[in-house]
């Protein structure tokens, strides 16, 4: 048993299977997506709603967080041009250490409904960090990955990072049922990972480094300067138009699963982390070298359609589970609509290089993540209001949401930016 494992490992993550340039990078930003996975599982709505919900006994703060999450992003496009003229290793060594140290104080709060206005407070600041390394680190996914090899360089860290997030949330599910105070166990570890986390992106050298700090905009930013890039770039604009409709989808509902659970099923911390992230990541898990070789291999818009097909086949069995009261159906839901989950974390994360060069990299980031939190701040609050008004069939929504969405996607234009063919085996070192 061993064996086989040991060669699957070796297949995945063995340097021979990585292109010879691209190796040293893969080593350390492997090591530092495991630790920040690790830690950030801390900042995921999933748990961060759980322990609204459960700890602090404040439903009315699920949405709150939901939106905060993604209303961090809103700033990014504005950021985009001091991120580019600053040095993207420091900036995400700094920034992760800054989240490190932030998340260990939320172990400072107490586990009473007294710190429903604290919690989110506390948690601003690492978030609002978060949003920048989202955006600093696409230049190491962008410069030192190959066009023809990026979607299978990035599911092997993609693997890495939710099987982290995944075994996180557990471990810390496991803490928060057993003792009322486990927060001041969870928060302090998540830090700790952080700080591992920003060691090992120090040591990541960025290809044409000085080349993208000597290009870097020096005008003052403009605050429509960023979203010009929607009439620019038509095909671009068109895509971002869809991607309101799909990601708007997903935060419609991920602000309702927190409440719906335990309301129709009663469910414990273990439980409810079982349907919200270990089972909807394990299938990311499973699918993630196929989504990293379609991402190679279809066009931009024909893989975000078949992403937003299969996420519509798993919010269905999701809504039937819940309709029915049937758990089983409902896993198997979430199940599915991980698949989908694996295709939509791939795009979300370098989909946006199919359009950009490397030196504008950060523009085409900024304001993805941008209109992220445009809707982010939002949608959350549309869905928990809609749920107390629909109740289950609130699920309803988001579903056609999508399926509108997939039909949109599949008759996008392709970027130009994008290559029109794959390359040959011999030029794609393919891994």
């Amino acid at each position: 048993m061993t064996v086989p494992i040991l060669l699957l490992l070796e297949r995945l993550f063995g340097p021979r299977r990585i292109p010879p340039m691209a190796r040293p990078t893969f080593r350390y930003d492997l090591l530092a997506s495991l630790f920040a996975s690790l830690g950030g599982a801390a900042l995921a709505p999933q748990f961060t709603g759980l322990f609204a919900r459960k700890t602090l006994d404040a439903a009315w703060l699920v949405p709150v967080l939901v939106a905060q999450g993604a209303a961090v992003n809103f700033l990014s496009t504005f950021l985009a041009p001091t991120i580019q003229r600053r040095d993207r290793i420091r900036l995400l060594v700094a920034c992760r250490a800054l989240i490190g140290l932030l998340l260990a104080s939320v172990a400072l709060m107490p586990a009473s409904p007294s710190a429903a206005v604290a919690y989110p407070l506390l948690l601003a600041a690492p978030l609002f960090l978060g949003a920048i390394v989202m955006n600093a680190k696409t230049s190491i996914w962008h410069s030192n990955y190959s066009e023809q090899a990026r979607g299978r360089i990035f599911y092997r860290i993609m693997i890495i990072s939710m099987a982290a997030m995944a075994v996180a949330a557990r471990l810390a599910a496991w803490v928060l049922d057993t003792w009322s105070w486990g927060h001041r166990i969870v928060y302090p570890a998540a830090g700790a990972c952080m700080l591992l986390a920003a060691l090992f992106v120090s040591r990541i050298r960025l290809r044409g480094r000085r080349s993208l700090l000597r290009n870097a905009p020096r005008r003052r930013f403009h605050p429509i300067q960023g979203f010009r890039l929607l009439w620019e770039d038509r095909a671009f604009g068109r895509f971002m138009g869809w991607q309101m409709l799909s990601g708007g989808a997903v935060l419609f509902s991920v602000a309702v699963f927190p409440l719906l659970l335990p309301d129709l099923f009663g469910v414990n911390y273990g439980q409810g982390t079982t349907a919200l992230v270990l089972v909807p990541f394990g299938l990311s898990i499973l699918c993630a070298p196929f989504a990293g070789r379609l991402f190679d291999r279809l066009g931009i818009t024909q893989y975000r359609a078949l992403g937003a097909g299969v996420w519509v086949v798993g919010r269905t069995g999701v809504f039937l589970g819940a309709l029915l009261l049937n758990w089983p159906l409902l896993l198997a839901g979430f199940a599915i609509q991980g698949m989908g989950g694996s295709l939509g974390h791939v795009a979300w994360n370098i989909g946006h290089t199919r359009f950009a060069t490397p030196r504008r990299t950060q523009e085409y980031m900024g304001l993805h993540m941008t209109l992220q939190g445009i809707r982010g701040m939002t949608l959350p609050f549309v869905g928990v209001l809609l749920y107390h008004w629909l109740g289950v069939y609130v699920l309803l929504i988001p579903t056609v949401m999508q399926a509108v969405a997939a039909v949109g996607f599949y008759r996008s234009p392709a970027p130009d930016v994008e290559p029109r063919s794959t390359a040959s085996p011999a030029a794609a070192n393919p891994v």
